[in-house]
């Protein structure tokens, strides 16, 4: 697999023919630097389409778990700090059915 580089152009002929040239790159993909004084300056390379951007939605689907009422304003702070700390705890608390590594007597 060889790399090629990218065609060159001076400015002046981009000018006169760059419509064309972009018809170039949007039907090859072909990727054109555009040069002033031998320097390059500008990159001609084709737009990616909409479906190429990758998309937020569904993103995290199965990752995030929600745990009560997300849509229900908050209750005032000190009413919430202890409904909050009593759910935690229960988050932290093994079901009774599931085995706890620390009170095996091995």
């Amino acid at each position: 697999m060889t790399l090629e580089s990218p065609r060159m152009i001076p400015a002046g002929e981009f000018k006169t023919r760059c419509l064309s040239l972009m018809d170039t790159v949007q039907s090859t993909g072909e990727e054109i630097i555009i040069t002033k004084h031998g320097n390059p300056v500008a990159r001609l390379a084709p737009c990616r389409t909409e479906r190429e951007y990758p998309t937020l939605r569904g993103l995290c689907k199965g990752e995030i778990k929600v745990y009560g009422d997300i849509v229900s304003p908050l209750p005032p702070d000190e009413e919430w700090m202890v409904e909050w700390a009593t759910q935690w705890k229960e988050w932290l608390t093994p079901p009774d059915d599931t085995d706890d590594p620390s009170d095996s007597d091995e």
